[in-house]
C-alpha cells in the first residue's frame, strides 16, 4: 500500500507508469486500489501450519522452523506488460 501511495505522490500511476507487486498477501485481507498483483497464500494452509508449530512447541519436541507453502501468483490491475522502448 505504501508503494502505491508513494507513486501517486510522485505523480506516477500504476500500471500506466510503473508496475507494483506485493508479496505474501493472505487471501481476503484487504482490497487496495488498484487491486495489487501479489502472491496469494491460502489462509487455511497458513493456519494449519501455525497450529502445528504451536502444538509442537507445547510438546517441547524439535520441529523444523522452515516450512514450504506454495503461493499462487494473482495478477491484478497494479501490473502491465512493459512498454516498447523508444
Amino acid at each position: 500500500m505504501g508503494a502505491i501511495r508513494s507513486c501517486r505522490e510522485a505523480r506516477l500511476e500504476a500500471p500506466r507508469d510503473i508496475s507494483i507487486t506485493g508479496v505474501g498477501a493472505i487471501e481476503f485481507d484487504y482490497a487496495p486500489e488498484p487491486f495489487m498483483t501479489t502472491t496469494l497464500i491460502s489462509r487455511l494452509e497458513f493456519d494449519e501450519r501455525r497450529r502445528h508449530a504451536a502444538h509442537a512447541d507445547r510438546r517441547r519436541k524439535p520441529d523444523p522452523m522452515v516450512q514450504r507453502i506454495e503461493p499462487e501468483l494473482v495478477i491484478r490491475r497494479s501490473t502491465a506488460p512493459p512498454r516498447a522502448r523508444r
